[in-house]
């Protein structure tokens, strides 16, 4: 239960982290679409620190000083207003920023380490803590290419040898979701709202107990839920930023780009979101004014994408690691993963079954030939089909039902469907796409605010709360009521490994199996080299 009670601290940790960096720029924004903007303090407070972690790391390590100076500055200024940290107690505010992690933070009772933190997440944020930036990294391991923001998020909360935390800033991810889910209960787009819970429902049912594609809690250290999330919330923004008539405003388009840019950082497949926002800011405003909006309104977020893809040059010769058209081999320090980005980009293709020119006529028996994926095809289909059947039985105003705005959402679906299916159709990579879908069957008919919804709280929260229950699995149910009286926070510890000497080159290698945990000498490819040149560490 103690493990619960921290989470709620963390998680306000964490909103007082982006309330202290949203002061600091004087915006007055109340809400952003329908949406209260404090929802998404915890999505500035970790898009501050995983940026400015970024831009340190170029020049110091990350050690627990540094961590704790980004968390505590920006926590003082919220000293500043202190008088206006007023929220009224009523079943919404109650139910968003205080039921709602709670409930979630149960998944901590029996949540532990995904297999991919031994095999590279955790060593990532381990030299991130121990050396600037590492030049070459993914020479190393073809994974540490990849190098989300996540890994700059992630390495300021290390307890030790302890990390539940990691899995907390996961968990504040989903919070934010359902927070705004919740809100928009509320809101004439209700429909997409409970389009979502409905999604979230039939998740625990149908062929083999369920699946459909939903977000999920995922085992600590993964990003495809946050990058999921991110990825929502923007296409979100950016659909009802389309649909607007008012005038641009300054901040909105503000924080459009600080979402495309995090969603970017967390996974490639963001890059779609600036794609939509341009084509919607090219159709909205003259080109003048769009202009305008990108390079005079967005200095910051431009420059903290710039730095982003140096980091990316720098540790994999890459500017979005594992595309190999974007990968360049000048660089003597970076020569090797050239090669090494195409040879991950084709292992990572073949693992989740991706549509290519060998294999287009029975892609999707060889893709659906995988349990996990035809069982989640048949049950979102069927998920699908009843989100759909709602949208189309409630109707409240009818129009023409594909007007530009939904043809271009729709589109916008289609593309994100085939960069996924081209590139790695993994159900966990989908989700986000999955989620657009219900955007755009929600957007197709206009719908006044419910009057049942709004008039009926307990009840719209009463149905809110079943679907936020059934997140977290079962098993952690049980081990919540096993551990109920424990006054300990969780320990979440890696194991004990065996490294046997790398005959091949530098470091060593685990004797078993390929998963090196937190290990700075141990190496994935076995021919690398280290060599240091004026405090920074060289992999060849």
């Amino acid at each position: 239960m103690i493990t619960i009670v921290a989470f709620l601290f963390f998680y306000l940790s964490i909103y007082f982290l982006g309330r202290g960096i949203f002061n600091i720029f004087n915006c007055k924004l109340k809400n952003i679409y329908d949406i209260p903007i404090n929802i998404l303090y915890p999505i500035f407070g970790f898009f501050y620190l995983g940026n400015l972690t970024l831009l340190i790391n170029f020049f110091f390590p990350i050690n627990s000083f540094v961590s704790y100076f980004l968390l505590a500055l920006p926590l003082i200024l919220n000293l500043r207003d202190v008088q206006q940290m007023k929220l009224s107690i009523s079943i919404k505010n109650l139910s968003a920023f205080l039921f709602t992690p709670l409930i979630l933070g149960i998944s901590s009772a029996n949540i532990n380490l995904a297999y991919d933190a031994g095999l590279y997440h955790l060593n990532h944020q381990k030299w991130l803590q121990t050396e600037k930036i590492v030049f070459g990294l993914s020479n190393n391991h073809n994974r540490f290419g990849y190098s989300s923001i996540i890994e700059y998020i992630n390495v300021n909360f290390w307890l030790e040898n302890n990390y539940i935390l990691l899995h907390f800033v996961n968990l504040t991810f989903i919070v934010v979701f359902f927070q705004i889910i919740y809100f928009l209960l509320f809101t004439k787009y209700f429909k997409f709202s409970v389009s979502i819970l409905i999604f979230g429902l039939l998740d625990n049912f149908g062929f083999n107990g369920g699946k459909n594609g939903f977000i999920e809690v995922e085992s600590i250290a993964k990003q495809d839920t946050p990058f999921a999330i991110i990825f929502i919330i923007s296409s979100f923004l950016i659909y009802r930023l389309f649909t607007d008539s008012e005038k641009r405003i300054k901040e909105v388009l503000n924080v459009i780009f600080i979402f495309c840019l995090f969603s970017i950082e967390l996974r490639l497949l963001g890059f779609i979101n600036i794609f939509y926002l341009l084509f919607v800011l090219f159709n909205k405003y003259k080109i003048s004014e769009t202009l305008k909006v990108i390079f005079k309104d967005n200095l910051v977020t431009i420059f903290l994408g710039i730095a982003f893809i140096l980091k990316n040059l720098i540790t994999s010769s890459c500017i979005f690691y594992p595309v190999k058209i974007m990968c360049f081999d000048f660089l003597p320090w970076l020569t090797s993963n050239y090669s090494s980005a195409g040879a991950e980009n084709d292992a990572l293709a073949n693992f989740h079954i991706a549509l290519t020119r060998n294999n287009y006529m029975n892609w999707f028996s060889e893709w659906s030939a995988k349990e996990v994926n035809f069982i989640v095809f048949k049950n979102a289909m069927m998920t699908f089909a009843i989100i759909i059947l709602f949208n189309v039985c409630y109707k409240l105003i009818k129009k023409e039902c594909f007007d530009k705005r939904s043809i271009t959402l729709f589109i916008y679906y289609i593309i994100s469907l085939f960069i996924w299916i081209i590139t790695s159709p993994g159900i966990r990579f989908g989700v986000g796409i999955f989620l657009t879908f219900v955007l755009f069957v929600s957007s197709l008919y206009k719908s006044k605010t419910s009057k049942f919804l709004n008039k009926n709280i307990l009840v719209s929260s009463m149905i809110y709360f079943i679907v936020l229950s059934l997140v977290p699995q079962t098993n952690n149910y049980f081990a919540l009521i096993d551990n109920l009286y424990d006054t300990r926070i969780r320990s979440i510890e890696v194991p004990d490994v065996t490294y046997k000497k790398n005959t091949g080159g530098y470091g060593v290698l685990p004797e078993r199996g390929d998963q090196c945990w937190v290990n700075l000498e141990c190496v994935r490819n076995k021919s690398v080299s280290k060599e240091k040149y004026f405090s920074y560490v060289i992999f060849k």
